[in-house]
């Protein structure tokens, strides 16, 4: 997500969140539709369909793929590769957004996908026999809030970054509270 804004507000903003928005009503009518093939018959999927086609149709005719937004090849990486513009003074090599695609982002596409890697954790050890066990992991759970969280954080720097909220200011000025707080011990 945060690649994506990143290349919608990097530059030519007007024209990408028009595409973005393009890209979602196309996804609405694909949902729409699925749900439709999957429950024929059903007035509530019916519903959905004219719904969606009354909203959306024109919007969704301006896109040609459900699955791909961007227009560029390899979708996300290439999004990731584009050099920063918006933010001056990056140093390299992070005047781009592909350490974000090729770390965390490819390891969460291990656990949407499944691979083998995401499924590393419950592979028995050689010559043990395989248990199965229903326990909850705190660690995963910590390590998906924590994520999430810093994920939406660096969100809301680029917002306020690119609409000039003034959300920096603040984060500064609550930064300088604390600072005096851990130097006066």
């Amino acid at each position: 997500m945060y690649i994506t804004l990143r290349w919608i507000t990097n530059q030519d903003q007007n024209r990408r969140a028009e595409d973005f928005a393009f890209f979602v009503a196309k996804r609405k009518e694909y949902a729409a539709q699925i749900f439709a093939k999957y429950r024929p018959g059903s007035p509530v999927a019916a519903d959905a369909v004219t719904f969606v086609e009354k909203t959306y149709k024109k919007y969704a005719d301006r896109y040609d793929s459900f699955k791909f937004w961007s227009n560029k090849p390899n979708n996300l990486r290439a999004m990731a590769e584009e050099k920063e513009i918006l933010i001056s003074g990056l140093v390299l090599p992070n005047d781009d957004a592909i350490v974000l695609y090729e770390l965390p982002y490819s390891m969460a596409s291990d656990y949407v996908h499944v691979t083998a890697l995401a499924l590393d954790g419950v592979f028995p050890t050689l010559g043990t026999p395989y248990v199965a066990l229903g326990a909850k992991e705190p660690k995963r759970i910590l390590d998906a809030v924590f994520g999430a969280t810093q994920w939406l954080f660096s969100i809301a720097l680029r917002v306020d970054t690119c609409r000039q909220v003034g959300l920096q200011a603040e984060i500064d000025a609550a930064y300088r509270e604390f600072a005096q707080l851990v130097d006066g011990l």
